[in-house]
This record gives structure tokens, sequence and C-alpha cells, in this order.
């Protein structure tokens, strides 16, 4: 594909953005382009060499084990949806924490058939097999094999196109955005949706307070992993056009999201030496990273309520379903 919109089909006069490389650290320069027509940004060219560089995505580390406590607080959230649900969600400020927080307007089922796309190891499913869902499904095309575990879980190597079977609810937690092509994605999720399903995708959000302040330097481009990002208005227009409805969008946003965005604006790669990051996950966001002062971490949280405020958040979850 040649300087094209992935989102609306666009091609020509282009703002251009050059994103590097801070997640892998290789600071390796990519160009992107940001649609006049749909405000969306798409990749200009998609590195030849990108399955290799899946090889060190952090997705594919083995699942980790969750405290009692918290697999508790998860089983009751996804079990009701209730005033004591949605309680219990404003306690949980971690970024592991938000797929299991996206969940719980669906009112999910013992019985519900759930296909996770993209799902790595099978972290999230893993969780929701411990805790009573039996009926579910992962497939990522970047795993070396399939993955069978104790639980009786199965994750399969397998290119989300090649299913045919329908499923209850289909969730993208940060993986549509790494497709070429998201009409054909949407197209494929009404096939496999069933009349009554739900599709939760999760993606970053370029119509947030974080791309317009930080451009390039937006930790949520992901360069190159992220071959698009959709705006509002180009999402909308093609799930609708491939038969699906928005019912809602729920924005995003934690504090530390603000601080790798702040460590790209410096240079500095998530896990370098002083990477936030890498700091993010060892110590957490109470502590305040080395390369930043106490007042930036004052006004970080003064700009979280701000953004949630004003629907300007990093990252935004989609639900939808048949229209």
């Amino acid at each position: 594909m040649g300087k094209t919109c992935r989102v609306c089909g666009h091609d020509e006069k282009f703002k251009t953005f050059i994103a590097k490389d801070y997640f892998l650290g290789s600071k390796d320069e990519y160009e992107y382009l940001l649609c006049p027509i749909c405000n969306s940004l798409s990749i200009g060219e998609v590195p030849d060499n990108l399955s290799e560089l899946y090889k060190n995505y952090y997705s594919f580390s083995p699942p980790n084990k969750i405290s009692r406590l918290k697999q508790t607080a998860y089983k009751y959230i996804l079990n009701n949806s209730n005033f004591i649900s949605k309680f219990l969600c404003s306690f949980l400020t971690q970024q592991e924490d938000l797929p299991i927080k996206s969940l719980e307007p669906v009112k999910l089922q013992k019985s519900t058939k759930i296909l996770d796309v993209g799902c790595g190891s099978g972290a999230l499913l893993s969780i929701l097999n411990d805790i009573g869902f039996k009926n579910c499904h992962g497939v990522d095309p970047f795993l070396e094999s399939d993955l069978d575990y104790p639980s009786g879980l199965s994750v399969k190597k397998k290119e989300f196109f090649d299913l045919a079977e329908k499923f209850d609810l289909i969730m993208f937690h940060h993986v549509f955005e790494h497709f070429p092509n998201p009409k054909d994605v949407l197209t494929h999720i009404y096939k496999l949706l069933t009349d009554n399903g739900t599709c939760v995708i999760r993606i970053p959000d370029i119509d947030s307070y974080g791309f317009h302040r930080y451009k390039e330097n937006w930790f949520s481009i992901h360069a190159p992993f992220h071959l698009f990002l959709p705006s509002r208005k180009g999402m909308k227009k093609n799930v609708r056009d491939s038969g699906l409805v928005i019912k809602n969008i729920v924005g995003e946003q934690l504090i530390e999201f603000f601080f790798y965005s702040m460590g790209h604006e410096l240079g500095v790669s998530d896990y370098e030496r002083y990477g936030n990051r890498r700091f993010v996950e060892k110590h957490g966001i109470k502590n305040i990273p080395p390369l930043h002062i106490k007042n930036e971490l004052v006004d970080a949280k003064q700009r979280l309520n701000h953004v949630k405020k004003y629907d300007l958040c990093d990252w935004s979850t989609f639900y939808i379903k048949k229209a």
C-alpha cells in the first residue's frame, strides 16, 4: 500500500510525522500520515521485518499470577453489573486491570463464547478461565506454536481471518490497530459475531490530549507496531459501513501514560536505564520517575481528571454490536 489513509482511503496531501521506536529501543524512524479527511493516522509503509520485531514483543511472556484479592474482585466485577461492581472498578488503577474493567458492562454469562484476538500468551484468557468462564478461545499468528494450559485453556497460532465459527464476545485489546486494514477486520467481525453478541475494541484515541500535546512522541503511536490509529469519526464510518453499530465509547487514562509520552519527548526509550515505563513497572507511579520532578507528578494528577472530564483520554473502548 502506498501513501494512503488506511481508515478512509484518502491518498493525497498528508501531514507527516516521524515517530521513533521507543518500545524496543532501536529508535528507528517511521513515517506516519495524518489524514486531512478523517483525521486518522496511518503508517506510511509497513516494515518488511515486522514479524521479526514481534519476537521481542511483551505480550508473549508467560501469564503472571494475580493475587487472591484481585482475583476475587475480578470475579465479582465480571459476574455482576451493579453499583458494587462499578465501585470495585474504581479501585483498579493498574494497566493490567483495564481489560477486566472494560468487560464490566458486557454482562458475561458462564456459557458466553469468548474470543480474544491477538491474545499473545493468553494472559487475559487465563484469568477469565480461572474465575469460571470456560468457553474461552484465543488466536495469535505471531505465537511460535499453539499453547495448551493445564486448566484446559488452549491458545492457537492462527490468523483471525481463518476463523469461521461464531462468538458471543469478540475482544481486541490493543490489537485492532495492528492489522493492515480496519475495514477487512470489521467485516470479518460481522461474520463471526452472534446476533446478540458484542465486540469490544480497545485502541489508542487519536482525538486525545496526548496526541495533540506530544504528537510524534505520543507513546500510543507505538511505531512501527501500530499500522493505523482511527479517529472517532473514521471509526464510526468504518463500523457503520460494516453493518455494525457503536453502542458506547468509554475513555481510559492512567497517570503513567503522561510520563511515557514525556519520556519519548526527552528522547528516552521505555526500557532504557532511566526509561519511564521501566521505572513505573518496577516502582509504580507513586514515586517520581528519575527524569522528572514533584511538580510534574502533581500536574499529571490534575491533568488526569481534566482529560477524563472532557473525554480526551489516551485510550478508548468501543462497544460494538450488529446494527
